[in-house]
């Protein structure tokens, strides 16, 4: 490479060149899908998605296999053990390392380092050239990089005795870094348990029991009837408003249109549930009531609105606006309605809670807090109107705790494909009710406690941040020739780099006699494929011999052999008699 060409500065030691003059470039196939006989067999195939949840740098096998018959029909080639498999497209940059023969798809560009060549350099590099990579790639429908650019991405080539050392010294400080990840992963699953028991404690009377005791206890009907008294209140308020509103158009001379009555519903006083249907324990004075007791009414949006949307208008009301509990209007929808469209009935008020009814976010609720711009549900959004604007706090945060009214509302989804919750369903929440008093402090107090908990989280992913940018700091001087010190009895990249060179077509040409199986196929030995299976399907488990026998597709013979033959080497399983269920159980060794 010319300086010009040079990415960056390196050591005068080493040398840069591409990837196709250090390793053999190779793509991967697919055989043909609807042909069973293509699939199944012994040759583990890789295709990105095996490796969007794997960890650690070897790759044994993933969901599916292939058989000798189907590699033969399709472009797949076998690797060798020690290949850098290079995920490039759908995502690009997914970067692992054979562990033993296998094949890919063709969402890779793999790279067969030659000999002097470390692999695991090779596997560093290409996850800090990522987004080199992404640059070369091009497409209309995702982006993919091609083998001939792939192929000329540029790596800094140091001795290969170097090469062993940055990798030795990467390993010990990623570990590191690992290890500190993880305790932040960790911390934020006991953040989030914190959460939960936090709002369990707030809905069973636990969070606030200090305060019942030092305020005195409400009886239940004493709970019931200034509820009760709140409700018949605010009923007569609107009654009068509205009065108000008739007398000022009557004494205006009747003109325009007649002040509509928008009136809540009045219902009858509160009603418990029997005690056989109380959902868990509550505390003296709290009581168990439907949610339709509590709700003035429940709707939904209209149908075929599509045909009113617009760039401006009013908002309408998707599940995706629907964030986290909270209503979120940064990537809203419009709607232009005409004056006596059927459905305004949906239109969103203060106190308001919107929950969404279908698709995955199914369940989610929040509650409008501040008078909102005039905004309409769609169909697959509830809108929930309680009798009192007082209870949509308390009950909007009852139905996010997760062990309690999101429980509820969880048992009542039905539907497999696409999950869904029935308007009726809203008005059969079982709901512990207590006294506006402690409402309120239970709202303080969680809102106190969860303020604290989101302070942490946002140390925790601040240590994420600094997590990266010290791990790509590492990377960086890694390949700036910065992380361990140059030897010069090691030899330099150029040298080593001619030495590559000089043995390249010769590679090449053992690479097409041993791995083009095409012809020739090398298919997984029947002990390997145990273990294969084995680490995909019981990495940390206990198993039985007939649990194994079904992922191990071998006549039972060749499997007997197989497996007695592992158990005698002794050192790759371990085992012990369970006299519970009188069955021999076997574990990989540790």
């Amino acid at each position: 490479m010319t300086e010009q060409t040079n990415p960056y500065d390196i050591p005068e030691t080493w040398v840069w060149t591409t990837l196709d003059n250090i390793g053999l470039i190779v793509g991967g196939g697919t055989p043909a899908t609807d042909e069973p006989a293509f699939w199944g067999g012994r040759i583990p195939w890789i295709t990105p998605a095996d490796l969007s949840s794997h960890a650690g740098k070897l790759v044994f096998g993933g969901a599916r296999t292939i058989t000798e018959e189907g590699l033969n029909n399709s472009s797949a080639i076998v690797l060798p053990p020690q290949a850098v498999l290079f995920s490039s497209r759908a995502p690009i940059g997914y970067v692992a390392i054979a562990g033993m023969e296998l094949a890919t798809n063709q969402g890779f560009k793999s790279i067969v380092p030659l000999q002097e060549m470390s692999s695991d350099y090779v596997y560093f590099y290409l996850k800090f050239a990522k987004d080199e990579a992404i640059k070369r790639a091009s497409g209309t429908t995702f982006l993919e990089i091609s083998g001939a650019a792939f192929a000329k991405i540029p790596i800094p080539l140091p001795s290969y005795g170097e090469q062993r050392r940055i990798v030795a010294k990467l390993e010990e400080l990623l570990s590191e870094i690992n290890s500190s990840e993880q305790y932040l992963r960790q911390a934020t699953k006991q953040l989030s348990i914190f959460r939960e028991a936090i709002l369990e404690q707030a809905f069973t009377g636990e969070l606030t029991k200090e305060y019942r005791e030092s305020q005195g206890l409400n009886s239940t009907a004493e709970v019931l009837s200034d509820i009760n008294s709140e409700i018949h209140k605010a009923y007569q308020n609107e009654v009068d408003e509205w009065h108000g509103a008739v007398r000022t158009w009557i004494e205006g001379g009747k003109k325009g249109t007649k002040p509509r009555r928008t009136i809540t519903k009045h219902k009858k006083n509160i009603s418990t549930l029997p005690t056989e249907s109380h959902p868990y324990h509550i505390p003296d004075g709290w009581c168990w009531v439907r949610s339709e007791s509590l709700l003035s009414y429940v709707t939904s949006g209209s149908r075929d609105w599509k045909k009113y949307y617009s760039s401006e208008g009013s908002y309408f009301i998707r599940t995706q606006d629907i964030k986290t509990n909270t209503l979120v209007y940064d990537n809203a929808a419009f709607v232009k309605l005409p004056d006596h469209v059927e459905g305004k009935r949906s239109r969103i008020q203060k106190g308001d809670l919107l929950m969404t009814i279908t698709g995955a976010n199914v369940g989610k609720i929040a509650h409008v807090s501040v008078d909102p711009p005039e905004a309409y549900v769609s169909q697959s959004v509830a809108l929930i109107r309680p009798l009192l604007k007082e209870l949509s706090p308390y009950l909007h945060m009852y139905l996010q705790a997760t062990t309690t009214g999101a429980k509820f509302i969880e048992e009542m989804v039905y539907g497999v494909g696409r999950p869904v919750l029935s308007l009726v369903n809203m008005n059969d929440i079982p709901i512990p009710l207590c006294s506006f008093q402690e409402q309120k402090e239970i709202l303080s107090l969680v809102a106190e406690k969860l303020s604290l908990i989101g302070n942490l989280e946002q140390a925790i992913e601040l240590g994420f941040q600094q997590v990266q940018l010290l791990r790509e700091a590492i990377m960086k001087r890694a390949f700036t020739g910065k992380l361990v010190d140059q030897h010069l009895e090691e030899g330099t990249g150029q040298e080593l780099l001619e030495r590559l060179l000089s043995k390249m077509e010769a590679n090449k040409a053992k690479f097409k006699k041993d791995h083009a199986i095409k012809r020739r196929t090398k298919a997984v030995p029947d002990l390997d494929l145990i273990k294969l299976q084995m680490r995909k399907h019981f990495p940390t488990d206990e198993f039985t011999v007939d649990q194994l026998r079904k992922y191990v597709k071998v006549s039972p013979e060749r499997f007997k052999d197989a497996f007695f033959k592992m158990l005698e080497e002794g050192t790759f399983v371990e085992s012990r008699f369970d006299l519970n269920s009188e069955t021999r159980l076997y574990k990989i060794r540790r």
